[in-house]
């Protein structure tokens, strides 16, 4: 007998609707509903393992912890970039990134050319304080600590124990303990998430005014033309 997993019929709050929070289909808008899903995932699965970790489960639970909240930020990444492309598509700065950003997993290069957008930037009231991604940077140079940008720049640290030529990961090649504070980690988390939303936002805002803007001049326009 076939197990349907998809579209059955056993009671509405027994299923993920996949489509429900993709109401927007602009890429910004759906790379932001996707940064959202594994935002609530990272949070979640950090609340469980601090309430309760006497059963260990944070042991195992912290590698889908850690592929969860690096997609997030991955995904946020590629949000923020996706609407400098939308609003500046006829700026030079955008033409000189030579990389592919949307087929990178690396945060710390997504980040870079997120910083290289904003310096270069002729959006108006866009903060260009580098010291707004404090914490974010900080996450990364403690990735960074143990080379996983090096030895796995597509980020598969939290899936796989090697990489593709083999070479084991920090964890798994020493009998010493290595840890991460689960308090620590959901509080950076949380802040990393502050500075990145805050960003998303503001270009969101923009994005809402120019659309605002734009149609009030083709109203105009229409009204001139009759």
């Amino acid at each position: 007998m076939k197990i349907d997993i998809f579209n059955n019929h056993d009671g509405i709050n027994k299923h993920a609707f996949l489509n429900w929070r993709f109401t927007f289909k602009d890429r910004p808008s759906l790379f932001d509903t996707m940064s959202e899903a594994y935002y609530e995932s990272t949070n979640i699965l950090l609340i469980e393992c601090i309430n309760d970790n006497s059963d260990k489960k944070a042991d195992s639970l912290i590698f889908p912890i850690l592929f969860s909240l690096n997609h997030y930020i991955e995904l946020r990444l590629k949000s923020i970039i996706a609407y400098f492309y939308l609003l500046e598509s006829d700026n030079d700065h955008i033409s000189n990134i030579k990389n592919k950003p949307f087929s990178s997993h690396n945060i710390s290069e997504l980040m870079s050319i997120v910083v290289k957008l904003l310096n270069h930037t002729n959006l108006y009231k866009i903060e260009k304080d580098l010291k707004r991604f404090k914490q974010t940077n900080s996450y990364i140079s403690q990735l960074n600590e143990y080379q996983i940008f090096k030895i796995s720049p597509h980020m598969d640290f939290s899936r796989y124990p090697m990489n593709k030529s083999e070479i084991t990961y920090f964890y798994a090649e020493t009998y010493e303990n290595v840890t991460i504070s689960l308090t620590n980690l959901k509080e950076i988390f949380s802040l990393v998430a502050d500075e990145l939303n805050g960003l998303y936002y503001q270009l969101e805002y923009i994005h809402e005014l120019k659309k605002e803007s734009d149609a009030i001049e083709l109203e105009i326009m229409n009204q001139y033309q009759e």
